[in-house]
């Protein structure tokens, strides 16, 4: 006997030291490659399940199996990896829900890391799968037991998983998703995040529980406002370089427009940094916060069904209300979305979906992904010229997207050659590409602008941007080049621009992007609001009451 248990011993322990070092050892490089790094904590709330599931996968390998131990972890590194590898590339941390958007992020991720990831990760799945022994099934099963056991629970049960989790682990209450994850475990969590989303679902399939008494106000409120064209135009990663105050003489190698307004420009603070534009586009024009509790992308959720927002308050108040969109109508559900918020007409490229009316085409080059503003604006001006010239006398909602800055920066240099050069030994082609994107794109704006005051002189315009770029390295850039240092949470505030009856508005203070809708209803009204303060004044209580309307409304 005690032979027998000094045998087992001398398997199990090794096997034990090897599992845990190799998790040791997997965190010291995640912790290189500025991916999730782990606490001491998980080793209470994770370590005990990969080895319990490694364990089985162990005994269901061939004995001859190289590195066994190693194979036998080859599921766990996988999923770490795909955590890690999406924190490091969008600086946010991966949820489950998050594999409905695959198709739209290997859609705009260079080929050769796609090609590369698929290789390396088909390597890794046939090399576990060629050292299976197809007799001991059982085990493999036996490994992902607690694994959908665990996710049973979390999809099925939500609020007992809650409950569980927050009573073993009080710090999955903190609000900073990397800490929850770096705490508690990169599956623990994973699950913990899919289960306060379906407990919300659950909660806000009932929209007779979560009344909102907005519409009628916004559409009493701008039934009596000026009845004038509005436009919003949203720019993707439109970044103004010349508030990075580490890039030398770039105020001066500015378009003269650009110098006319910049002192007048406003500031925002948009609930996103580098990518998810939708969530920036939600706040814009829902008036409430993207608080994510059923969806990381709150467009992904809607069905079409009418949700009370911006578009529909100008529509019930007179407005035709017009969305147009620059890229592909598959990305993050937005016909859905622009349906829901009750956009009578919605257009995108004629390229991305031809068997539909579009009054604009993308002009694009074979090897250029996105359009340019010019492009775009150039034919949304036809589009709103040919409104105003027609009978119809409603005023115009013209809400549009650009999306020329949009990662990775690639241009026809041919059409747009570099104006401004930067010191590459400082700073990386990257802002290199952006700095100069953005100089076309204010010569772009400077004409759109200008030709929207002739023929359209009494309109009031918002551009705004969704967020700031990406770059390798993400916020440690903004850091390094100083990009607003007075600010807190600085990587998400970005830059907007009001015109009202041709002249530019001076605002001040920080606004928000949820505040946009009553910063537009306000000059369209007579409170002309300059400062936040100005606004609806709405507690955390009455943002999150009116968020779970619209997303119950949109849910149906």
């Amino acid at each position: 006997m005690h032979a027998f248990v000094f045998s087992m011993l001398h398997k199990f322990i090794p096997f034990v030291l090897k599992v845990i070092l190799t998790f040791i050892a997997y965190n010291s490089l995640a912790y290189l490659l500025k991916g999730i790094v782990a606490n001491w904590q998980q080793f209470l709330m994770e370590v005990p399940l990969i080895l319990l599931s490694t364990g089985c996968f162990y005994f269901a390998l061939n004995k001859k199996t190289h590195f066994r131990t190693w194979v036998a972890m080859i599921p766990w590194l996988l999923f770490y990896s795909i955590v890690d590898i999406y924190y490091i590339l969008f600086n946010r941390v991966f949820k489950l829900v998050e594999f409905l958007e695959l198709p739209e992020m290997y859609d705009i991720l260079p080929t050769y890391f796609t090609v590369c990831s698929l290789l390396l990760f088909g390597f890794l799945t046939w090399l576990f799968l060629k050292n299976l022994l197809l007799k001991r099934t059982g085990l493999l099963l036996a490994g992902f037991s607690p694994l959908a056991l665990t996710a049973f629970f979390a999809y099925f049960i939500p609020a007992q998983y809650i409950n569980v989790i927050q009573f073993i682990s009080p710090s999955i209450n903190t609000p900073q998703e990397y800490e929850q994850t770096s705490e508690n475990g990169r599956w623990v969590t994973l699950l913990y995040f899919e289960a306060v989303r379906s407990h919300a679902l659950n909660s806000l399939s009932h929209p007779e529980n979560w009344q909102d008494e907005r519409s009628n106000l916004k559409t009493n409120e701008l039934l009596i406002a000026e009845h004038k064209n509005v436009h919003i135009i949203v720019l993707e990663s439109f970044l103004d370089p010349t508030l990075l105050n580490k890039l030398p003489n770039i105020q001066t190698a500015m378009p003269d427009f650009f110098k006319k307004i910049n002192s007048k420009k406003g500031m925002s603070i948009s609930p996103v940094f580098g990518n998810r534009t939708p969530q920036a586009e939600f706040e814009i024009l829902c008036n409430v916060p993207a608080l994510q509790q059923t969806s990381i992308i709150e467009f992904n959720v809607f069905t079409g069904a009418p949700t009370s927002c911006l578009p529909a308050w100008l529509k019930q108040a007179g407005w035709k209300t017009v969305a147009t969109h620059a890229y592909k109508p598959s990305f993050f559900n937005r016909e859905k979305a622009y349906l829901g918020l009750q956009f009578d007409e919605i257009y995108f490229a004629k390229e991305y979906k031809p068997d539909a009316s579009s009054y604009f085409e993308t002009r694009l080059e074979d090897d250029i992904q996105f359009m340019y503003d010019g492009d775009l604006f150039e034919q949304n001006r036809a589009f709103v010229q040919a409104h105003i010239n027609s009978p119809n006398k409603q005023p115009l909602f013209n809400y549009m997207l650009g999306v020329y800055g949009h990662w990775p920066n690639i241009r026809d240099k041919q059409r747009f050659p570099d104006v401004i050069e930067l010191d590459l030994s400082e700073h990386n082609t990257e802002m290199q590409n952006i700095v100069n994107e953005y100089y076309y794109r204010m010569v772009a704006l400077e004409t759109h602008i200008q030709q929207l005051h002739i023929i359209d002189p009494n309109s009031l315009i918002l551009v705004i941007s969704d967020h700031l770029p990406p770059m390798k390295g993400m916020s440690d850039v903004y850091a390094e080049l100083d990009y607003l240092p007075s600010h807190n949470n600085n990587t998400f505030v970005n830059i907007f621009y009001l015109f009202n009856d041709s002249n530019i508005v001076e605002t001040q203070d920080v606004f928000h992007h949820y505040q946009m809708a009553d910063l537009i209803i306000s000059h369209l009204t007579q409170s002309k609001c300059l400062k936040p303060e100005c606004l609806p004044k709405r507690d955390k209580t009455n943002l999150s009451e009116h968020y779970k309307h619209v997303i119950s409304s949109a849910l149906q």
